[in-house]
């Protein structure tokens, strides 16, 4: 009878200290997030949401020859390598770097540059990208009157080189112009699909940058610590790697004769097209730390990549063996100056930041080899 009469007191003190831990429980679990909230906020990214980082970005369009293109519209984004600070300019022509005049001024020694993301050269910050420093080099060592358009965008291949060149370039009165693509290529070459059934439509809705209703849009606007937590599922859902969507299926350990054929007939397409407007065309290797020689070290930092051609070491191997095959073939066949500007860098650990993309050091070195290629070509028309 004791125990029975002191139980509602024993209960209503259990209930208020159950009560009590909860109400701590809930002000330090408030604290934690508003302190988490306030250092997120005051970190080296600061305030951002979707579509902060949209703006911040770069931005692409459909296009009919081409996967896709910069819009015509002055941008300017941070770079996207953050140890490289800096900025990317695009111009109103949808073009990087600073605006280009059409028609072509009397005297003026046009060159365009096209390829991907290399060819961009996403890791150096305005006029440090290699191709304007081959502009800058070549200005500075006697050549005043040349100027170099970087046609580079992340995910171009050869044959969306031609069709810009094809459907806009040929406009802009070019007198060289230079094809640099080996890496977005070989991510079909493990592909028994025709390049017409290979690829779909651009589809310029991203849902990292994209708000999917109200609801999120308010929650992102209020929460940083939800807008990180919102980057990283989709970034997970969706398979993204430090080169983009990682596509599905396993990884080959072939290559295939459709997608050889493909390549080799996008430049040759690219090298009759350039002469059809009266350009004069030149054909160059891709810089790439992949070589049959790498150390193990290098195969590390190269294995992550291999998902993105979905081809083993290999197979990766034989790629690059082909493409050089082929484009020795068609420089010896069709008279095409060839820049063999990569063989003195590929392998170099301090030249890469990944398996094609240059560091600043392997980019002023890719830029002075070519201009001294270059140079000799140059020399070779005037006389």
């Amino acid at each position: 009878m004791e125990k029975d009469a002191l139980t509602p007191a024993y209960s209503i003190s259990f209930r208020k200290r159950l009560f009590f831990t909860l109400i701590v429980l809930t002000i330090s679990g408030v604290l934690a997030l508003a302190g988490a909230e306030i250092a997120v906020r005051t970190s080296k990214s600061g305030y951002v949401t979707p579509e902060i980082i949209k703006d911040r970005s770069l931005q692409y369009a459909p296009a009919l020859f081409a996967r896709h293109v910069f819009p015509q519209k002055a941008l300017t984004v941070p770079s996207e390598e953050e140890s490289y600070r800096g900025h990317y300019s695009i111009n109103e022509r949808g073009y990087r770097g600073r605006d280009f005049s059409v028609p072509k001024p009397t005297g003026l020694i046009r060159i365009i540059v096209y390829g991907g993301s290399a060819a961009f050269d996403l890791n150096l910050p305005e006029g440090r990208d290699w191709p304007h420093r081959v502009e800058t080099i070549l200005n500075e060592g006697g050549y005043p009157q040349v100027e170099v358009i970087n046609a580079g965008i992340p995910g171009h291949a050869s044959f969306d080189g031609f069709g810009r060149l094809f459907s806009e370039g040929h406009l802009f009165n070019p007198d060289y112009v230079i094809s640099y693509n080996e890496w977005n290529d070989i991510k079909y070459f493990g592909s028994d699909q025709p390049l017409l059934r290979e690829f779909a439509p651009f589809c310029a809705s991203d849902p990292q940058l994209e708000y999917r209703n109200r609801f999120d849009r308010f929650l992102s606007e209020h929460s940083q610590i939800y807008v990180r937590l919102r980057w990283r599922y989709y970034g997970w859902r969706l398979g993204v790697g430090p080169q983009g969507v990682i596509p599905p299926g396993p990884r080959s350990s072939r290559i295939t004769e459709t997608a050889l054929r493909q390549y080799y007939l996008n430049q040759v397409m690219f090298v009759d097209l350039a002469r059809e407007i009266g350009a004069v065309p030149i054909l160059m290797t891709e810089a790439r730390l992949t070589t049959a020689s790498n150390t193990e070290s290098q195969k590390a930092r190269i294995e992550p990549f291999l998902d993105y051609v979905k081809l083993d070491r290999e197979a990766l191997l034989k790629s690059y063996v082909e493409i050089g095959r082929m484009l020795r073939k068609l420089s010896s066949e069709k008279s095409v100056d060839l820049i063999d500007a990569a063989r003195d860098l590929n392998g170099k650990d301090e030249l890469f930041s990944d398996v094609v993309h240059l560091t600043p050091l392997g980019s002023e070195a890719l830029a002075q080899a070519t201009a001294r290629k270059l140079i000799e070509i140059l020399n070779i028309r005037s006389r």
